[in-house]
């Protein structure tokens, strides 16, 4: 089996409400597999005031569309935030796979105005196809 590198990069949640591009599969060295994806938050939030987060893969577009589903929300109302305690995201392997100059974007929504406090998303990912 061949060995690989393992990358880790470390995304801040703002207060935005839409698909942010976060990162952009470099065309030295091609493709990128995205392997896990962890979200964590450093406050409590209830079941009435909460946020989600997801992974979208986006095209390499001068107006990069939506190609899919990276890893579908988690967080929210029904499954709100402890301090500092991660949230693991299913990754999805339909659409695991950055191309060259394909877009990774994180996408947040507020629930109730819920917005992240210092909210990190955490991904691995390694060279090529894996």
């Amino acid at each position: 089996m061949a060995q690989l590198d393992a990358n880790t990069l470390v995304l801040s949640l703002g207060g935005h409400t839409s698909d942010v591009l976060e990162f952009r599969a470099s065309d030295i060295g091609g493709a990128i597999t995205i392997t896990e994806a962890w979200v964590i938050n450093h406050a409590n939030t209830s079941s009435n005031t909460s946020f989600t987060v997801e992974l979208i893969k986006y095209s390499d577009a001068g107006t990069p569309t939506v190609l899919g589903t990276v890893a579908p929300a988690v967080g929210g109302t029904g499954d709100h935030w402890t301090a500092n305690v991660p949230k693991q995201m299913v990754i999805n392997d339909a659409h695991d796979v950055l191309n060259t100059h394909e877009w990774l974007a994180v996408r947040q929504a507020g629930q109730n105005n819920g917005t992240a406090t210092f909210g990190k998303v955490i991904v691995h990912f390694v060279g090529g196809k894996a």
